[in-house]
């Protein structure tokens, strides 16, 4: 992978073409983790793929290829967000589970509480355990000191678990 990123790197189209398949399918669930609709998140990977080809010549270690373009899809899609944010639409107070293609249907509860979390904090959670990116990765992308990445997670897992365990006590009670 790291030849083709090279190659990339020196302008070969094709190469870059075969390095972006690899990585469209975990760009798009991110996207959708953060933007809950498919067509922003189709959107921010397009214009992620448009910004990676235009500036692949700035980056330095081709190890990082991954890390850089994550970056550059979480500042998209944060901008779509803030921008989608003031705007009100009927069909964004109806939930839906933004992961189910990647991950097992029997945990919808847990999709649907790591959905209502935070921008902030469901981005974290969704780096570290559904993309298995480690800590001090996931603080390269965000920008953010490894602490702050550590008390997020420890944040989201805590309303996590608090949620599950009210939803748990609800439905033995119903």
């Amino acid at each position: 992978m790291i030849e083709l990123v090279q190659l990339a790197i020196q302008g070969d189209k094709p190469a870059f073409d075969e390095v972006i398949r690899k990585y469209v399918p975990d760009l798009f669930r991110i996207a959708m983790s953060i933007l809950r609709n498919k067509d922003d998140a189709d959107d921010v990977v397009c214009e992620t793929v448009v910004k990676a080809y235009e500036n692949i010549h700035k980056l330095k270690d081709c190890n990082f290829f991954k890390t850089w373009i994550i970056r550059i899809l979480i500042n998209q899609s944060n901008t779509a967000y803030k921008r989608r944010k003031k705007i009100f639409l009927l069909s964004d107070i109806k939930y839906e589970p933004c992961y189910e293609d990647a991950y097992d249907y029997e945990n919808e509860d847990l999709h649907m509480a790591v959905g209502n979390l935070s921008l902030g904090l469901r981005t974290v959670i969704i780096l570290f355990y559904f993309q298995d990116m480690k800590i001090k990765e996931i603080a390269r992308v965000l920008q953010i000191p490894e602490g702050t990445v550590k008390w997020r997670l420890s944040k989201a897992k805590a309303i996590l678990r608090e949620n599950l365990s009210r939803l748990e006590e609800y439905i033995e009670n119903a």
